[in-house]
């Protein structure tokens, strides 16, 4: 399998630099995760995980679905351009966190 040179960073960076946790093991070009900031309740959690796709999306600079993983909300980034950089992804992680702030505001 050959991954974008960035994928690896991407995985380290969710860990990080967002509160998140990563759900699936970085063997693909396809990692799932949650955003989790540590004053929100389990079922805002769940809210904002499932608002946050749709938020990223309509800014137009990255794109991001959702999917569910052991029945909770994620966040699913699909990363399979060569040329994707470590810039490309640190602006994914910045639309991510700018579409929380957008949902929980």
């Amino acid at each position: 399998m050959i991954r974008p040179a960035g994928f690896s960073f991407a995985c380290a960076a969710l860990r990080i630099a967002s509160p998140a946790t990563v759900r699936t093991p970085a063997t693909t070009s396809i990692t799932a995760f949650r955003h989790l900031p540590p004053a929100l309740d389990t079922d805002r959690v769940e809210a904002l995980n499932e608002a946050i796709p749709a938020a990223v999306q309509r800014c137009g600079y990255a794109f991001l679905t959702g999917t569910r993983l052991s029945g909770v909300a994620a966040l699913r980034a699909c990363i399979l351009h060569p040329g994707t950089t470590k810039d490309d992804l640190t602006v994914l992680l910045d639309e991510i966190r700018a579409a929380a702030r957008e949902v929980t505001t």
